[in-house]
């Protein structure tokens, strides 16, 4: 008398596992989606989920300095006091030297500083004319 051959039962295979619970979660994310998208057309959020904030205000507007018409270093204690109140919520403040007829290292030195500030505080500075 022969023996049975003794057969294993077969492992499922990785691929086949997670084409499985992908092709699930593919499902259940899409019941999700259907169930959230009806209770939002009646006005509802679905239990457990807060409710989307209302849409942000609009950004602030970016603060604006004005370089005089001289920067040197007479000026660059008023430069100094202008650039350190500058504090802005905005994330771009914009630096106008339009009127600039003459500038020093002094007052180079204080933009410069400032600059690194403002970085350091994840602003952009934009240099205007």
């Amino acid at each position: 008398m022969r023996k049975a051959a003794k057969t294993k039962p077969k492992k499922a295979s990785k691929v086949r596992l997670a084409a499985a619970s992908k092709s699930a979660r593919r499902a259940g994310k899409a019941r999700a989606a259907k169930k959230a998208g009806a209770l939002a057309a009646r006005g509802r959020a679905p239990a457990g989920r807060p409710q989307p904030a209302p849409a942000a205000a609009a950004a602030p507007a970016p603060l604006r300095i004005e370089l005089g018409p001289e920067c040197t270093l007479r000026h660059a204690a008023a430069l100094q006091a202008q650039l350190l109140a500058a504090v802005s919520p905005a994330d771009t403040v914009i630096v106008d030297a339009g009127a600039v007829g003459r500038v020093d290292m002094a007052c180079l030195q204080l933009l410069v500083a400032f600059a690194h500030r403002e970085a350091a505080a994840g602003r952009r500075i934009t240099w205007h004319n």
